[in-house]
């Protein structure tokens, strides 16, 4: 690992340096995997909520949740070989991570929210102690829990530098992720009287659906940011440290 980048100052603009590169990462390396990952966001949005259409709903998740897993282990991986300014790792080994860079995500997901159920500060603490686990699994290819052991490890004693470098993607994420429902609420009683005549939905809307594929792009396009992010973050501790044990070690003309 380089060891110019534990010289390397973290900035809280390096969210804004990393959008168009992982951009060109997603469109360049999994282009079929992102129009996928779109397509499907789509379907989440115009698939009717009754039973009829259950099961086509769930496996849309299902499937929407592999393409988000495998097109952020493309990005984490692109993204490292774009700071190393190294040749990319064969595609087939970095897709071989994808189905552990899922659980993983899960995992992540079910601790901080089993953790924020109990008190806020508990589940803050866990979301930013696992947050490199992502990155470490991806990269190193370890098994999840592994992953959560290492994560913690380099994010100990490090907890508010965590918080303010990734800070402004992650509120912007939750933003408009959250800022969804609230718009579907809105286009409800909007167009309640509208589906009362027509005997239709706001989902047959083209430009409804258009807006909430937008916003869902937004969250995507955040959620990979934060996942170069992520990676910068453990590259940079994992450099810090081998620094660190080259200068511990002894000269070898010391006597």
């Amino acid at each position: 690992m380089p060891q110019e980048l534990s010289q390397q100052k973290l900035s809280q603009k390096d969210w804004l340096l990393a959008l168009p590169v992982v951009g060109r990462i997603a469109l360049s390396k999994a282009p079929l995997w992102t129009l996928a990952l779109i397509g499907l966001m789509v379907a989440q949005i115009i698939i009717p909520e009754t039973r009829d259409y259950a099961l086509i709903a769930l496996l849309a998740n299902l499937a929407f949740s592999i393409c988000t897993a495998t097109v952020m282990c493309i990005v984490a991986n692109g993204y490292r070989d774009y700071l190393q300014k190294q040749e990319p790792k064969p595609q087939t080994e970095v897709l071989a991570r994808a189905p552990i860079a899922l659980v993983t995500s899960y995992l992540y997901w079910v601790v901080v929210t089993l953790g924020s159920i109990l008190l806020l500060i508990p589940g803050l603490i866990l979301a930013v102690r696992g947050c490199l686990a992502f990155a470490v699994v991806c990269l190193e290819h370890r098994n999840p829990i592994a992953g959560f052991d290492e994560s913690s490890r380099l994010t100990s004693g490090r907890f508010w530098q965590v918080v303010r470098y990734l800070a402004v993607p992650v509120f912007l994420c939750l933003f408009f992720y959250f800022a969804d429902p609230i718009i579907i609420q809105l286009l409800d009683v909007a167009m309640a009287e509208e589906n009362a005549v027509a005997g239709g939905s706001w989902k047959q809307n083209v430009a409804a659906a258009a807006l909430l594929t937008f916003i869902g792009c937004l969250c995507m396009t955040l959620v990979m940011c934060i996942t170069a992010l992520q990676v910068r973050l453990y590259m940079q501790f994992k450099a810090g440290e081998e620094k660190t044990i080259k200068t511990d070690e002894p000269s070898p003309n010391a006597k």
